[in-house]
């Protein structure tokens, strides 16, 4: 399948259905690195069988209709465009399947971040 109908079937699915699944799914660690006043790198384990990740990622405390939704194939992505000192909340999940009519939800995960104070740049 190619990246663009991907990305289309994975936002298609976290829209409509939430990401929900009536089998409790594993959970996806998510860690942070290159921490800055307006950017961070996500990183997390691949997933077995997944052939792409929903990232959504909003201000801790907000409602989820201010979330933003990012289609990603691999094990990385560097999420910028954030506010200086500002918690965000990341939440992912892993998807498996190559058709709409077999795509399924494998894991899941969450974690939040700080996004460092702005520095004076000259």
């Amino acid at each position: 399948m190619n990246k663009l109908l991907f990305s289309l079937v994975v936002c298609a699915l976290v829209l409509f259905t939430g990401c929900s699944d009536d089998d409790e799914s594993p959970s996806i660690k998510i860690t942070f690195t290159e921490i800055t006043d307006s950017s961070v790198k996500i990183t997390w384990d691949k997933v077995e069988g997944a052939t792409g990740y929903s990232l959504e990622h909003k201000v801790a405390g907000e409602s989820s209709d201010d979330n933003w939704a990012i289609s990603v194939v691999g094990t990385s992505y560097v999420l910028d465009g954030l506010n200086a000192e500002t918690e965000y909340e990341i939440s992912m999940d892993a998807f498996g399947g190559t058709t709409v009519e077999n795509m399924k939800l494998l894991a899941s995960g969450s974690n939040k971040v700080t996004t460092t104070a702005a520095t004076d740049k000259e």
